[in-house]
């Protein structure tokens, strides 16, 4: 069984939706959240549901390397066979993803979910780039990372109808449901396909 470690920095409803899945189908663990702010609601959701739960936080006096060498640190800890990105707002160094490589699949073992339909919109803001766009659909990518913003190869790409007139926080929130529904179990076949 594929064991993860999600790394979140907000809200964690998808850190939720893949934990609540985890525990049902018991076809992989979630060994830890990990967030790099303290605050973050993702921390009391984890915990909720008693997944350990863990703040690595960017000090104002250290590097991206050494901030990045300490979640490395902790990461470890858990020896998890994924890592899992769920709304994680930094990106990570080539240095940080080489400790997380597959010879195997010629791949960071890094995953990720982002709310646009790559490479449309990439980075911050995706919702409402999308919903300003013009464009007759939508959705949400998951896809392996790289060290680029929101460039590794699509694992694949969730898409849904605009609806005409819709407001903005209806058009967000049907895109949110479908990350939290098809994340858990693209994961899930995700980690079978690449079993070692």
């Amino acid at each position: 069984m594929a064991k993860i470690v999600i790394l979140a920095s907000g809200s964690g409803s998808n850190a939720e939706s893949i934990i609540r899945y985890a525990q049902a189908h018991n076809t992989y663990q979630v060994a830890s959240v990990i967030s790099d702010k303290s605050e973050a609601l993702v921390l009391q959701r984890a915990k909720n549901l008693g997944v350990e739960a863990e703040t690595v936080v960017k000090t104002k006096d250290e590097s991206k390397v050494q901030f990045e060498d300490r979640l490395v640190h902790v990461i470890e800890k858990y020896q998890p066979d994924w890592i899992v990105l769920a709304g994680f707002m930094k990106l990570l160094s080539k240095n940080f993803l080489m400790n997380f490589y597959d010879q195997k699949i010629k791949q960071f073992k890094v995953v990720n979910i982002h709310p646009s339909l790559l490479p449309l919109f990439p980075g911050k803001e995706a919702y409402e780039q999308s919903f300003n766009s013009g464009l007759a659909e939508y959705g949400c990518t998951i896809h392996f990372v790289d060290e680029g913003m929101d460039t590794g190869k699509m694992i694949y790409q969730e898409r849904l109808k605009k609806i005409e007139g819709e407001d903005f926080e209806t058009f967000k929130a049907r895109g949110l449901a479908a990350e939290n529904r098809i994340y858990p179990i693209i994961l899930e076949k995700l980690f079978v396909e690449f079993s070692s």
